[in-house]
């Protein structure tokens, strides 16, 4: 058997070439928050024993029996609950949740009372049993609570996620508390603006969508471009990215933001805009197939492009975003200047 520290190499230098989807983000609120203080105090056991984020999940110690929920821990310094009346920590081994849904984001407030200055650290795994991630957690043996959080990107799902303590140890003390999680790979936008529905207006040139969140038909007779994003729409850890398909082949195309809706829309080329205000255009792309990804490669993510362009997007605040592409067959007779087409709108709410 690998002694503990060695595992935890191991681990490290395994994470090298499997991290590449997850990365390090920001304080947020999850869909399941859980600070212990609905656990009873346990003392030594091998598992949390009440489920954790409303019976979502399980907390244990494997191979050992190190749970602990208690009021305070002291050790090199004493530590108090982040919030509520107990804290989380483990006294024998490594700590790993297991979610019952791969999640999409975990994270929460972790602390050192050890001796050990060293940071803990993260090792994130699949449902398919690969190791995604392995990376620090901020925690310098202070005493005082640190934010540690990771989002699985547009790759797998975290179905495992182990926290070793400062490595003097092999393991434990890495105190927890105040931990947040959001299961599934959901999109941050909402689709609105559908040509002809829920009180926004017609399509201009005799063009109707197909059906679905799309928007006004094209010269391919695709039945409208579609707008989809993924990723967290988190200003401490942006990761959102924008794909459309059924636009035109080759389609030079345009990200846009707009920071007002216009909910009845306006025409735009041959379709309609509902993103409103000061408009923003993000990203330039050439569609492959009638479809683009953005941001993609270097490009900057959609809140630093936002903020270099002068709209520095602020937590709880909304944006609207369209693509427009080049389509150069005007339909219907609409005027001979509509050489353009739109998606339609996902509507975004910024968290912190």
């Amino acid at each position: 058997m690998l002694r503990p520290q060695l595992s935890l190499l191991l681990a490290l230098a395994l994470s090298a070439s499997a991290s590449a989807q997850v990365t390090a983000i920001g304080p947020f609120v999850g869909a399941q928050s859980d600070g212990f203080e609905t656990q009873p105090q346990t003392i030594f056991l091998p598992c949390v024993p009440t489920r954790m984020f409303n019976n979502t999940a399980d907390l244990c110690t494997p191979g050992n029996s190190g749970c602990l929920i208690t009021g305070g821990w002291g050790f090199n310094c004493q530590m108090s609950p982040n919030s509520g009346s107990v804290l989380f920590g483990s006294a024998s081994g490594y700590c790993e949740f297991t979610f019952d849904t791969p999640a999409q984001r975990f994270g929460g407030m972790f602390g050192n009372h050890t001796p050990d200055a060293s940071f803990g650290t993260v090792i994130l795994f699949d449902s398919a049993n690969n190791q995604i991630f392995s990376g620090p957690i901020n925690t310098p043996n202070d005493c005082i609570w640190h934010w540690g959080g990771w989002d699985a990107g547009t790759g797998p799902g975290i179905k495992r996620a182990q926290i070793w303590g400062a490595p003097s140890w092999g393991g434990p003390f890495e105190l927890m508390d105040d931990m947040q999680v959001d299961y599934g790979q959901s999109s941050p936008g909402t689709d609105i603006c559908i040509p002809g529905a829920s009180g926004v207006m017609n399509c201009p040139c005799a063009n109707p969508p197909s059906g679905g969140n799309r928007g006004c038909d094209n010269s391919s007779a695709t039945g409208g471009a579609e707008l989809s994003s993924a990723g967290a729409a988190s200003l401490g850890g942006d990761t959102v990215v924008f794909s459309t398909s059924d636009e035109k082949p080759t389609a030079t195309s345009i990200v846009l933001q707009g920071n007002a809706l216009i909910s009845s829309g306006v025409t735009f080329g041959q379709g309609v805009r509902c993103a409103g205000g000061t408009l923003k255009r993000l990203y330039v792309k050439t569609a492959s197939g009638g479809a683009i990804t953005a941001p993609a490669g270097g490009d900057p993510t959609v809140s630093a492009r936002s903020a270099s362009l002068g709209d520095t997007i602020s937590s709880g605040t909304q944006r609207w975003y369209s693509v427009y592409y080049r389509d150069p067959t005007v339909l219907g007779g609409c005027s001979a200047l509509s050489t353009f087409n739109i998606t339609q709108t996902q509507e975004i709410t910024w968290a912190p």
